[in-house]
């Protein structure tokens, strides 16, 4: 009968498992290890990530504003110093979803610029 019941665990094991971090606790680009939608701790990654995705939008959303601004207001570019500006940002693009959005906002700034004279 007592082969059937487990001995308390040891020290050593019970320190083992509150050095264990929580998958809540992890840092937000670390996934659950099952992702269930049943699961606390995927849904705070998850919550993490849609705010995460709503700030890279609303950045693009930002940067896209500005560069209609200085480029398109009044229908030409003021003066070299903003051409010089704008190729400077553009060297400095890292993250891919900015350079995407600058390609698109130059794509449709062109079409709209060469469709009109036409």
């Amino acid at each position: 009968m007592m082969t059937v019941f487990r001995s308390p665990p040891d020290e050593r094991e019970m320190d083992r498992v509150t050095e264990l971090t929580s998958f809540s606790d992890a840092a937000p680009h670390q996934r659950a290890p099952f992702p269930s939608p049943l699961t606390p701790a995927y849904v705070k990654l998850s919550a993490a990530r849609i705010e995460e995705d709503d700030r890279v939008e609303e950045a693009c959303r930002s940067f896209e504003k500005y560069l209609v601004e200085m480029v398109v207001e009044e229908g030409k570019v003021r003066d070299l110093g903003d051409v010089e500006e704008l190729l400077y940002c553009w060297k400095e693009l890292r993250s891919p979803d900015f350079i995407d959005l600058v390609c698109r906002f130059y794509r449709e700034l062109c079409t709209d610029l060469f469709s009109e004279q036409s």
